[in-house]
C-alpha cells in the first residue's frame, strides 16, 4: 500500500513536468514562426509554387475534387500535371486550413506554427529514448531552431521539405521502439510516420529511407534479429499500401518527365551542388549553406564531445549510432560521397546534397542534447558566486 501511494504522488509531479516541457516547445515554435505574424511571410524562391499548389488543391476540394489530377490555372492557364507527382499532404492541409480560416496569411501561419512545434515533438519523443525528459527536451529546443531548419522557410521557403524535415524524427522514434521491445503500438506507429513522410515531400523520403535502414541495421539486436526485422518490413509494407494511390499514379506516369527542364539544367544535377568544393561566392551562391554546414557541425559535435569529455556517466545506449547517422547524412553534402550518389538509384534526383542537412539537423539535435547537462554545469562553476 506504502508503494501505491506512493506512485499516486508522483503521477502529478510527473504531469506537470511533462506539461511545462511541452509548453516550451509551443512557446519556441510561436517565437520562430513570429516574424511571419507581424511582417508577413517570407517570398523565397518556392513560394509561389507552394502557394499555386495549395490553390490548385483550395479550387478542387470547393468543386468537390478532394484529390486534382491537373492543376488547371498553373503556367499562366496552360495547366500543369505537377500535382500529379508532387506529394499531396501539405498542399491538401493548407487548403484545408484556408477554407476554415478564409485567410491565406492566418493558412500559412498556422501550418508553420503545426510543423515547427511536430518536428521539435518528435525530436523530444525521440530523444526520450535516450535521455530523461529534463535533458531530452533540449534536442526539441535545438532542432527548433537548428540553422538549415530554420534556412528551410527563411531562406527558400522549401515548404514541403519544412513539412517532411518535421516526420522525419517520427520514424526514428518507432524505428528504435521496434528494435528495442516492438509492441504493435510500435509497428502501427512507423507505418503512419512513413506514410505521412511518402505523402509530404519526396526527396526527404529517399533521404529518410537511406538513413533509416542504416539506422535500423545499425541498432538491431544481435544474434537472430528476425522477429524485430520482420516487424519493421511489415510497416513499411503497409506504408506502401496506405499510400498507393499517391505513388503508383506517379511511378506509372514519369514519362511525363522527360525533357523537362529540371532534368536537363545544370542547376539541378547534383553534381554541381556539393558543398565546401565550389567557389564560396561564385553564380551558386553556396556560401550560405557551407555556413549552414559548418555550424551544424560545431554546433552538433562540439556538445557531444563535452559530454564525452566531462561526464562521467555512461554515454547512453545507441547515442553512437545516432551519431554515425549524423556524420554519414552531413558527408552526403560533400564531394567525397560521390560514388554513393553515382550507385544508389534515384538517389540523384534529390538534385540538391545540401538537402541531406535536414537529416544531420535532426540527429545533430539529438546528439547535441547530450552534451547540454555538461555544459550547464561548467557555466554554473565558472559564474560568480
Amino acid at each position: 500500500m506504502l508503494f501505491q501511494s506512493n506512485k499516486r504522488e508522483n503521477l502529478p509531479a510527473f504531469a506537470e513536468g511533462e506539461a511545462l516541457r511541452l509548453t516550451s516547445l509551443i512557446i519556441l515554435s510561436v517565437l520562430v514562426i513570429l516574424p511571419f505574424i507581424v511582417f508577413g511571410v517570407y517570398n523565397g524562391v518556392d513560394l509561389a509554387y507552394h502557394f499555386q499548389f495549395a490553390e490548385t488543391f483550395h479550387q478542387a476540394i470547393l468543386s468537390g475534387d478532394f484529390y486534382p489530377g491537373w492543376g488547371a490555372n498553373e503556367n499562366l492557364g496552360y495547366g500543369s500535371v505537377a500535382v500529379r507527382f508532387y506529394p499531396p499532404l501539405t498542399a491538401f492541409l493548407m487548403a484545408v486550413t484556408r477554407i476554415l480560416t478564409g485567410d491565406w496569411h492566418i493558412a500559412t501561419v498556422l501550418n508553420l506554427f503545426f510543423y515547427t512545434f511536430l518536428g521539435s515533438l518528435g525530436v523530444y519523443l525521440w530523444a526520450k529514448e535516450f535521455f530523461p525528459p529534463k535533458q531530452a527536451i533540449w534536442a526539441g529546443l535545438i532542432f527548433a531552431v537548428m540553422p538549415y531548419h530554420l534556412s528551410e522557410i527563411y531562406n527558400g521557403f522549401v515548404f514541403g521539405e519544412y513539412a517532411g524535415s518535421a516526420v522525419l524524427p517520427f520514424c526514428f522514434l518507432f524505428i528504435t521502439r521496434i528494435c528495442r521491445r516492438g509492441n504493435k503500438f510500435d509497428v502501427l506507429g512507423l507505418a503512419v510516420a512513413y506514410a505521412v513522410l511518402i505523402l509530404t515531400h519526396l526527396p526527404v523520403t529517399v533521404i529518410g529511407s537511406i538513413t533509416f535502414s542504416l539506422y535500423a541495421l545499425l541498432i538491431l539486436p544481435r544474434g537472430f534479429p528476425f522477429k524485430p526485422f520482420l516487424k519493421l518490413s511489415f510497416a513499411v509494407l503497409l506504408s506502401f499500401l496506405a499510400t498507393c494511390a499517391y505513388w503508383l499514379k506517379m511511378v506509372t506516369e514519369m514519362d511525363l518527365l522527360r525533357n523537362t527542364k529540371f532534368r536537363t539544367d545544370h542547376h539541378f544535377d547534383y553534381d554541381y551542388n556539393f558543398l565546401l568544393t565550389s567557389p564560396w561566392f561564385g553564380e551558386k551562391l553556396l556560401w550560405y549553406l557551407n555556413l549552414i554546414l559548418i555550424t551544424t557541425l560545431v554546433l552538433s559535435i562540439g556538445f557531444y564531445l563535452i559530454s564525452y569529455f566531462a561526464d562521467k556517466e555512461t554515454p547512453p545506449k545507441n547515442l553512437s549510432k545516432v551519431v554515425i547517422i549524423f556524420l554519414f547524412s552531413a558527408s552526403m553534402t560533400v564531394f567525397i560521397s560521390q560514388p554513393v550518389w553515382m550507385l544508389i538509384p534515384y538517389l540523384r534526383e534529390i538534385q540538391f546534397p545540401w538537402r541531406w542537412l535536414s537529416a544531420a539537423s535532426v540527429c545533430g539535435s539529438i546528439i547535441a542534447a547530450a552534451g547540454v547537462k555538461s555544459f550547464l554545469e561548467m557555466a554554473n562553476d565558472k559564474s560568480p558566486s
